[in-house]
C-alpha cells in the first residue's frame, strides 16, 4: 500500500474526479473524522431485477448469488492480510474497497415480500465499485492523502509497480483544473426556475395522511406497533448536480453527505443517520427516531429539544427501534455483548433535531460482512416493527417504489471493516429531475397533519439549497 499527502480538500478533490468513470464523494462535512473522494473502479458490481453482473473491464458475467454474497466474495478475492494492516496506511479506516450504493428494494433477495410496483426511473437496486486508488481527508488534522493498493494485481512486485503507475494516473487527475466554478453554477442554480409551487408528490397531502390512518388501522388490529411511511417529492432540475451539492453541504453539514455520479444519474445524500458500522470485530449502528423544527430563537430552540426528550410518543416510537435493532444485532453479535449508548441522546443540525442512540455489539467469530449486512437491512429506522410486516404494508400503501431511498450508502474496505449511512435526505437526479423521498415513522397516537409536516421539514435542506437562500 502506497500513501503520498496531497494538499486538496475534499469538494475540490471531487470535481476534479467527477468526469471520471464512476467517481464518489463520502463527505463528514467536517462533522466526523474522514471524507474519501475516488473514481476509476476496477470491477463494478450491480443488481437489477433479480440479476447480479459484475463488469471487469469488457468483461461482464452474470452471477446466481444475491448481491450481498456476491460483493463478499468479491472483497474476499482481494482481502488485505491480517498483518498488513498495522501499516500507516491502514490508520486511516478506508484505503480500498467497494463503494456505491444498496437500494431498499434489495429487501425482496433476503425476504419474501411482495413487488407490487414498477420504478419508472428504472435505476439499479444496487451499483457498488472496487477502488484501488482513493483521496482520503482527516478532517481533525486537515490533511489530505493518496492511497493506492496496486489491485487488482496479486503478486507483490506486480501490485507494487501498479500502485506506483495507479497513484501517478491519480496526481495527474487531481492536479488539473477543476471545470467547475462554484460562482458560475450557483448563479446557474438560482436561475433555474426552481420554486415551492413546482414542487410534485406522489401523495396529495390527504392523500398521504389518509395513508397514515390506514396505517393507524393496522396499529388498532395488532398487525404492527410502526411503520415508516414516505412521500417522493420531484422537482424540475436544469442546473448542476455540483453546485447544488456544494451549496446543500453548506446549508446541512451532516457526518454522513454523499455525491455518486453515474453518468446518466447521480446520487446526493445528505443524511445524518449511520445504518451499519464495523470496525476490528465491533458492529453498531445508530438508529434515528424523533424530530422536531429548528426554533427561531436561543429559546424556542431550546424549547423544542426539552419537547423532544420529554415527548412520550417519540420515546416509545424510539425504543421501539431500538429494540428491533437490538434484536436484529443479536442474530450476528456474542450473547451479552450488545449494548446501548448513547441513549435517546437529542443531535442538533442545521434545520432540526433528531434523537439517536447507538447500539453495539461484538460480531460472532466466523461472520462474514454480508452476515452483518443481512442482518439489518433494510434498517428498522425506516421500516417500522415488526419489520417485514412493516415492509408488507409499506409496500402496499406508498404508491411508487423506494429506489434508493431507505437503503445503504458508503463503503466496505479490503479489511473487512464497513462504514454505511442510511440512505434518508437522499435525491436521485436523473432526466433533469430531482426525486427526493421524505417520510417518518406512524404510530398510534401519531397526528396525520403533524406527520405530514414533518415529512416537508425534512425536505427543508434540500429545498433552501435549492432556492438558494438561508
Amino acid at each position: 500500500m502506497l500513501i503520498e499527502p496531497c494538499n486538496l480538500n475534499p469538494m475540490d478533490a471531487f470535481c476534479r474526479l467527477y468526469s471520471e468513470p464512476h467517481p464518489f464523494l463520502l463527505d463528514s462535512c467536517d462533522c466526523g473524522r474522514y471524507s474519501f473522494a475516488g473514481a476509476n473502479p476496477f470491477i463494478s458490481i450491480k443488481a437489477q431485477n433479480n440479476k447480479v453482473e459484475i463488469i471487469q473491464g469488457s468483461t461482464r458475467r452474470i452471477v446466481t448469488d444475491d448481491i450481498f454474497s456476491a460483493l463478499a466474495s468479491l472483497l474476499n478475492d482481494f482481502r488485505i492480510p491480517r498483518q498488513l494492516r498495522r501499516r500507516p496506511a491502514f490508520r486511516i479506516p478506508f484505503s480500498g474497497g467497494a463503494v456505491g450504493y444498496l437500494g431498499y428494494e434489495l429487501k425482496n433477495q433476503l425476504e419474501q415480500l411482495p413487488r407490487k410496483h414498477d420504478d419508472k426511473l428504472n435505476i439499479p437496486d444496487a451499483i457498488l465499485g472496487l477502488y484501488d486508488t482513493i483521496f482520503a481527508y482527516d478532517h481533525k488534522i486537515n490533511k489530505g492523502y493518496v492511497l493506492a493498493s496496486g489491485l487488482p494485481e496479486k503478486d507483490n512486485r506486480m501490485k507494487k509497480l501498479l500502485a506506483k503507475q495507479k497513484m501517478k494516473q491519480f496526481f495527474n487527475m487531481i492536479n488539473q483544473p477543476s471545470s467547475f466554478s462554484r460562482r458560475d453554477a450557483l448563479q446557474c442554480l438560482s436561475t433555474s426556475g426552481f420554486s415551492m409551487s413546482s414542487i410534485k408528490s406522489n401523495f396529495t397531502k390527504n392523500g398521504y395522511m389518509n395513508a397514515i390512518k390506514r396505517v393507524q388501522r393496522y396499529i388498532a388490529s395488532g398487525d404492527i406497533y410502526q411503520a415508516n411511511i414516505s412521500q417522493r417529492l420531484t422537482v424540475d432540475f436544469h442546473s448542476d448536480p455540483l453546485a447544488l451539492y456544494s451549496k446543500l453541504r453548506k446549508i446541512n453539514p451532516v457526518r454522513f453527505g454523499a455525491f455518486l455520479n453515474y453518468g446518466d444519474f447521480q446520487i446526493i445524500s445528505n443524511s445524518p443517520e449511520r445504518l451499519l458500522k464495523v470496525s476490528n470485530g465491533i458492529v453498531e449502528t445508530s438508529p434515528i427516531k424523533g424530530t422536531r423544527p429548528r426554533g427561531k430563537n436561543p429559546q424556542e430552540d431550546t424549547a423544542f429539544a426539552n419537547e423532544l426528550k420529554l415527548s412520550g410518543k417519540e420515546l416509545s416510537e424510539h425504543i421501539m427501534i431500538v429494540d428491533l435493532e437490538r434484536n436484529d444485532l443479536g442474530k450476528i453479535c456474542d450473547y451479552g455483548s450488545i449494548k446501548v449508548r448513547p441513549l435517546q441522546k437529542v443531535f442538533t443540525y442545521a434545520t432540526l433535531h433528531h434523537m439517536v442512540s447507538t447500539v453495539k455489539g461484538k460480531i460472532r467469530d466466523n461472520t462474514g460482512r454480508a452476515d452483518c449486512i443481512k442482518a439489518l437491512f433494510p434498517g428498522g429506522s425506516v421500516t417500522g416493527a415488526p419489520k417485514i410486516r412493516a415492509m408488507e404494508i409499506i409496500e402496499e400503501i406508498e404508491p411508487t417504489p423506494r429506489g434508493i431511498y431507505t437503503g445503504a450508502i458508503g463503503y466496505i474496505d479490503f479489511c473487512g471493516n464497513m462504514d454505511l449511512s442510511m440512505a434518508i435526505r437522499t435525491a436521485v437526479l436523473k432526466d433533469k429531475s430531482l426525486y427526493l423521498n421524505v417520510g417518518g415513522g406512524i404510530v398510534a397516537d401519531s397526528n396525520p397533519e403533524d406527520e405530514y409536516e414533518e415529512t416537508m421539514l425534512k425536505a427543508n435542506a434540500f429545498l433552501l439549497a435549492m432556492k438558494e437562500t438561508l
